[in-house]
């Protein structure tokens, strides 16, 4: 694995990925993030994932502008920090105590623990249903998320207000 250190910037960016780029300014970044090596139009939600080499975070377009950076433990070439907090390395209840008090508050649903002010999203590190931690390192994921993406996943569609899981609440980790 490569040490290399990338600093997230709440709804800026992540290293030298800045949120609202076009796949071309990304693009400049293979050295560092590897060459694209598929790409997925996903029409429910309008967007386009940009898959590049297994050691890059994932990258998501929406109307050709970088919209959310998806990293994950496992296939992460750098480590992660937000200021002087390394998200990866410390233990998933701790990660999560220190961003709740970083942000003011957490909220979360079914599989993501949302930290608002931040623009962070964690998938994986909490599971809401049962109260527990994740104890696998591979599921664990960090996304960088661009205010209209945070303000998109907290809507609920009418449709889907019935489901339980879909709604974010509350939660607290101190």
């Amino acid at each position: 694995m490569i040490n290399v250190r990338h600093n997230i910037e709440p709804y800026v960016g992540l290293g030298p990925l800045r949120l609202g780029m076009m796949p071309d300014e990304v693009a400049k970044f293979d050295n560092v993030f590897g060459a694209v090596q598929r790409q997925d139009f996903q029409s429910l939600t309008n967007t386009t994932n940009e898959i590049r080499t297994h050691y890059s975070p994932f990258c998501v377009y929406k109307n050709n502008q970088l919209w959310v950076i998806d990293t994950n433990l496992i296939s992460r070439p750098f480590d992660l920090f937000l200021d002087q907090l390394d998200l990866y390395g410390m233990e998933p209840q701790d990660t999560l105590k220190a961003l709740e008090i970083k942000n003011g508050g957490a909220l979360a649903n079914f599989a993501f623990v949302m930290f608002d002010k931040l623009g962070l999203v964690l998938r994986d590190f909490y599971k809401i249903h049962n109260k527990t931690y994740s104890t696998n390192e591979a599921d664990r994921q960090i996304c960088v998320y661009s205010r209209d993406a945070i303000s998109e996943i907290t809507r609920v569609d009418p449709k889907y207000e019935h489901l339980p899981y879909i709604k974010f609440e509350t939660v607290s980790f101190r």
